[in-house]
């Protein structure tokens, strides 16, 4: 396999965590980097096969709590179920 080296500027504690993660999970930052990559394009295919995941992605914010998404539901699904009886 063809390698080529890149240099990536990125916050110090963010490199900390990843040496830390790939040390507790048997490999390096190079692999996590290069893995990383390899998935980008295999989020696009899950998208093109998916069409309803491509519409849902991004409906909800990343940082809701879940709780929050939690009573999200049971307002909208609990009122029309209210409606209808």
């Amino acid at each position: 396999m063809d390698k080529t080296k890149f240099t990536a500027r990125v916050d110090r504690d963010a490199f900390e965590t990843a040496k830390q993660y790939a040390g507790n999970h048997s490999t390096t930052v190079t692999s996590l980097v290069e893995e990383f990559f390899r998935s980008l394009g295999k989020v696009d295919k899950i998208f093109q096969d998916t069409p309803i995941l491509n519409e849902l992605a991004g409906s909800l914010r990343i940082d809701t709590p879940l709780e929050d998404y939690h009573t999200y539901l049971e307002k909208k699904y609990l009122d029309d179920a209210d409606k209808i009886s």
